[in-house]
C-alpha cells in the first residue's frame, strides 16, 4: 500500500472523499485519475 501512495502521491482514503467524475478529473504532478470508460486497443500478435 505504500508504494501505491509513493506512486501517486495521494492516498485511498482521499481519493474517496473527491467528486471524481468524466468532466472532473482528480491531477498531481504525478497523475491524473479520471472516472469513465477505459478505451483499449486490440493486442497484436
Amino acid at each position: 500500500m505504500d508504494q501505491f501512495l509513493d506512486a501517486l502521491g495521494v492516498g485511498y482514503a482521499y481519493l474517496k472523499n473527491l467528486n471524481i467524475a468524466e468532466d472532473n478529473p482528480f491531477s498531481n504532478g504525478k497523475c491524473v485519475i479520471r472516472r469513465g470508460i477505459l478505451v483499449t486497443s486490440k493486442k497484436k500478435c
